[in-house]
């Protein structure tokens, strides 16, 4: 898929497009890369809240950094998250781990898909398709059904009683978690504007970049892009979604408008200025002494209930 790519590229446009990026822009950057790391540790850390796990925040960010080492080298977007999964069993139960990861995948994902939205009303607002009146309240309606409908659906398992009769043997002991997470409707928006937050920093990269090759400040076209890139590596076709990101963020990319080479160039940067921190995160695993970590008293109590 790379090199499928590659050979649409106009290469001295490629090599200009490169040398002007600015160190400075590498950096930030890579800056924005650690921060999105310390913010998905965050999210990690609210939904095990949510479940009524408590575990320390920097023992959250080592197990994401560490998994996400192993997630580069194992197919999908998803790989790492059975090591989290691994890992988080520790403080908790099997059972209790992986509903903390599933959760936090679920709140990002959706967070991605709305600011994907926004983007693409933006857009539709800068070509006179939409008012900014019709833009503002679909933002605001979209909104706020992200944070309240999860809620009502919430509360609404918590009250009804016959959608459990169709649960396979091995889901009923999720049925508790139910009710742990109603109660804890505060952590879950908690977990919400966390995602959203993190999804809209995730944008400023490939806008930055795009402003240093000379594009113009394509933020709309990234929040396109970038969940359109996100949602295809989630396939089981790629290790990591390499390729396959980059093809569906250039392609999308390219019907909005945006140069060809400027996008391809883009995109392989944001690839490669993630690996310094992958390396980083090898080492990390490399010296990580694994102690078994002591339950909780919310974590035991959160496994019997």
């Amino acid at each position: 898929m790379l090199a499928l790519l590659l050979s649409f590229v106009d290469w001295r446009e490629g090599t200009t497009a490169l040398a002007s990026v600015p160190s400075a822009i590498v950096g930030a950057v890579i800056a924005i890369f650690a921060m999105q790391f310390a913010i998905s540790a965050w999210k990690w850390w609210a939904a095990m809240r949510a479940l009524n796990v408590s575990v320390p925040f920097a023992v959250l960010a080592k197990t994401y950094c560490i998994a996400y080492f192993f997630g580069t080298f194992l197919p999908t977007s998803v790989g790492g998250d059975v090591y989290r999964t691994y890992r988080a069993s520790k403080h908790c139960s099997l059972l209790t781990a992986m509903s903390g990861v599933i959760m936090e995948r679920v709140f990002g994902l959706i967070a991605l898909i709305l600011v994907g939205f926004f983007g693409m009303l933006w857009l539709l607002v800068s070509s006179a398709q939409i008012s900014t009146a019709t833009f503002a309240t679909a933002v605001a309606v979209a909104t706020g059904g992200y944070f309240v409908v999860p809620l009502g659906l919430l509360y609404a398992l918590s009250v009804s009683s016959g959608w459990k009769r169709w649960l396979p043997h091995r889901l009923k002991p999720a049925v508790s978690k139910v009710a742990v997470l109603n109660s804890n409707r505060f952590r879950l928006v908690q977990l919400s504007g966390i995602c959203l937050l993190y999804q809209m920093i995730a944008v400023l990269p490939f806008a930055f970049l795009f402003a240093s090759v000379g594009e113009s400040w394509h933020l709309a076209e990234s929040a396109v892009g970038n969940a359109a890139g996100s949602l295809a590596a989630l396939l089981p076709i790629s290790l990591n979604g390499v390729g396959v990101t980059e093809g569906s963020f250039i392609g999308i990319a390219s019907l909005l408008g945006v140069n060809y080479t400027a996008a391809t160039v883009v995109s392989l940067l944001m690839r490669l200025l993630i690996l310094p921190l992958v390396a980083a995160f090898g080492i990390m695993y490399m010296f990580d002494v694994k102690r078994r970590p002591t339950v909780s008293a919310s974590s035991a109590q959160a496994d019997v209930v």
